[in-house]
């Protein structure tokens, strides 16, 4: 597995996502397998790989454990580039929607405090955007919407396959009540971290449970689109499920717009927390 992908705060759903186990390989098959128990774990790979990349939407949950402590993320994604998650941390519990175009944020005072001086005028507009749904300016909207790129279908086909290590077909074991089969990337390549990876034995060969078991190796090739050079995590569990059930993601009623607030604090204005200050 590669260097994950870590954004702060709320860019920690595109984290799991990037950076669950990640194990592939060229599959060398003209089509997905048909029985999971005969292919080998590179073409179970590159099939799973084939096959998030058509689906149109998906949800995603899980946990990751970093340096800065542990995360829990919950998230729908649409091909269409909406996203609708929700994130706990150290720091509180936070929810991010993109969509056309636009970025909101739903967070408590303490996240809108972060990064400012607790001035008087900081702490009224923290209190007035505590508990609501704020539209963020076009320019760290468009900022968001590029590092969430990182969930969408077709970005999480092209990860998949990208920096594994040896690979080895682990069984056919029980997860959610289904029979799954489940293979597992060493690590043990620069840039690799080790991990599992869950795919029904039988219907499309979907993502179902991603795990990264280890730490990420130095070195390795970089690819923006999959690593961060930052990454500390030690461990990841994300679950997949609601391929092609999620419905479209729209913006947030009555948001408060950030750019037209009747006041602002000196300074050029609150913090937006959680890396997603300005």
């Amino acid at each position: 597995m590669p260097r994950r992908r870590t954004p702060t705060a709320a860019l920690l759903v595109a984290a799991l996502a990037a950076g669950a186990v990640t194990a592939g390989g060229c599959g060398g098959a003209s089509g997905p397998p048909k029985d999971l128990t005969k292919a080998s774990a590179a073409q179970i790979l590159q099939a799973s790989a084939d096959a998030v990349g058509k689906v149109h939407s998906f949800h995603i949950a899980g946990t990751i454990h970093d340096a800065d402590g542990t995360t829990t993320i919950a998230a729908d994604v649409t091909d269409a580039g909406g996203i609708s998650a929700t994130y706990a941390d150290r720091d509180g519990s936070h929810a991010v929607i993109v969509a056309r175009g636009r970025a909101y944020v739903k967070a408590d005072r303490r996240f809108w405090l972060s990064g400012r001086a607790p001035t008087a005028s900081a702490r009224k507009l923290a209190a007035l955007l505590g508990g609501r749904w704020v539209k963020l300016p076009a320019a760290r909207s468009a900022s968001i919407a590029k590092d969430l790129e990182h969930l969408l279908p077709r970005e999480l086909a092209h990860c998949l396959p990208h920096g594994v290590g040896t690979l080895t077909k682990v069984g056919v074991r029980t997860e959610g009540g289904r029979p799954v089969m489940v293979i597992r990337d060493a690590g043990d390549v620069p840039g690799g971290a080790p991990g599992l990876l869950s795919v029904p034995l039988h219907g499309r060969i979907l993502p179902l449970r991603e795990q990264q078991t280890g730490p990420a190796r130095a070195g390795g090739s970089f690819d923006p689109r999959c690593d961060d050079r930052t990454d500390t995590s030690t461990s990841s569990d994300a679950t997949l499920s609601a391929y092609d059930a999620v419905p479209p993601v729209t913006p947030p009623a009555d948001a408060l717009d950030l750019e037209h607030l009747p006041q602002q604090p000196p300074g050029g204005g609150i913090g937006l927390g959680g890396g997603l200050s300005a």
